[in-house]
């Protein structure tokens, strides 16, 4: 089926039909179509993440910083503010790659995999003494499965809530980080 030859009441149409004989069912038909899309718009997001990582690595570095983000900003037609996002979305992906992974499977949808990435960023890996803290690999794998747990059931708000609390039991100095740096901006 073309859905773009078919127009979009034909197609809504045709996401409510049943066989013959078979009863309505209201977690069937358009509910899964919605949760299959869902799934392939949180794959394409990881792709354009990749491809925006990929865009960015192609600007010559003695070009600048800025140059990445006005390549992104004649690509996509977008503002200055736009790409920073874009890109500094892509970044973080880039640098937890299970949350790139969990994004491309359709576990995490592109806000939650961004909200996610931002979390798992925050977790201490070094001491106050620069010393990596031997703690890390399994706090950042607990935050990360507790983030798979939580997102499907949640809004994006609440799994934020739920990682800071998270985090918090992680690292308590953190929430006075946070408030300082809040204070500063």
């Amino acid at each position: 089926i073309d859905p773009a030859a078919l127009g979009v009441d034909p197609l809504v149409a045709l996401m409510r039909t049943r066989p013959p004989g078979q009863p309505p069912d209201p977690l069937g038909g358009p509910r899964e179509v919605l949760e299959c899309v869902e799934r392939v718009v949180g794959q394409a997001a990881a792709l354009r993440a990749a491809a925006v990582a990929a865009v960015t690595d192609d600007v010559p570095a003695d070009f600048g910083d800025r140059a990445a983000t006005d390549e992104l900003m004649a690509a996509l037609m977008i503002s200055n503010r736009s790409a920073q996002f874009v890109r500094n979305t892509a970044e973080m992906l880039r640098g937890h790659p299970a949350v790139w992974d969990a994004g491309y499977l359709g576990l995490l949808d592109a806000m939650r995999s961004r909200i996610t990435a931002s979390a798992l960023a925050q977790v201490p890996e070094y001491d106050p003494e620069g010393r990596q803290r031997a703690a890390f690999p399994v706090e950042y794998a607990r935050l990360m499965l507790a983030a798979y747990e939580y997102a499907p059931h949640h809004t994006p708000r609440q799994l934020e809530h739920h990682l800071q609390r998270l985090l918090a039991q992680l690292d308590p100095s953190l929430v006075k980080r946070r408030r300082a740096r809040a204070l500063g901006d």
